[in-house]
């Protein structure tokens, strides 16, 4: 495996990122719901991401970004879908189509966990959707628990949560 390393993501990386997200994604959604256009804008927009959260990369020794994840730290944070004191979670991970099955999903994930408790976080919140099978192994393996308090859904696209205590 080529050597990774976890970073913030610097602003002439935000339209690689987009692209990055909005083509994992693409893959799980059904791209003619008015909703997931929505948000596949969002995924594509970085910028307003990485004002209210810190966004990361995995990227490679040449500093090629091979995926991302917004870490929201606290509840106060415009992109928190939870309301707990003390919870931090990870959203929008993703990895490049030519990258995915090297392990930098977990890293990022992994990355968000250690970055999380050394900020006092008490848990990590998470969501994923029942089409996202190979994020939702790689969590469980990690110890995350179905946590069903913090479900949601949007327009019939159902968001189930997930928690990791720390």
């Amino acid at each position: 495996m080529k050597q990774i390393h976890i970073r913030l993501a610097r602003p002439e990386e935000f339209a690689r990122i987009g692209d990055i997200t909005v083509a994992a994604y693409s893959r799980l959604e059904d791209t003619s719901n008015p909703v997931v256009d929505e948000y596949m804008e969002d995924l594509r927009d970085v910028e307003p991401r990485a004002r209210d959260a810190e966004v990361l990369v995995a990227a490679d020794n040449q500093n090629n970004v091979l995926g991302a994840v917004t870490l929201v730290l606290d509840a106060s944070s415009p992109l928190a879908e939870f309301e707990e004191p003390g919870a931090a979670s990870f959203r929008m991970l993703a990895v490049a189509p030519e990258a995915q099955g090297m392990g930098i999903g977990k890293l990022l994930a992994e990355y968000c966990i250690r970055r999380a408790r050394d900020a006092g976080a008490h848990s990590v919140l998470i969501h994923s959707r029942d089409t996202m099978i190979k994020a939702r192994d790689i969590y469980a393996k990690m110890g995350f628990k179905r946590y069903g308090d913090i479900d949601f859904e949007v327009d019939d696209i159902k968001l189930n949560g997930f928690r990791l205590d720390l």
